[in-house]
């Protein structure tokens, strides 16, 4: 549903919010389950990739 929605003001914004998405699809809370550590992430790697989103987001509500 994210990625055909058109309500995004420009492709940064989309693109922000698509990693942020990839990220929560990463997520694995089990660190035991976590195969690919080039894919899975931890749930600190996911609040980083968070914080980073929001960061950007709100720099680019300030231009």
């Amino acid at each position: 549903m994210f990625k055909v929605e058109n309500n995004f003001s420009s492709k940064k914004q989309f693109n922000i919010l698509d990693k942020l998405f990839a990220d929560v699809d990463a997520y694995c809370s089990d660190s035991d389950l976590i195969e690919d550590p080039e894919f899975d992430i931890t749930e600190e790697e996911l609040r980083l990739s968070a914080k980073e989103a929001l960061n950007q987001l709100e720099e680019l509500a300030s231009v």
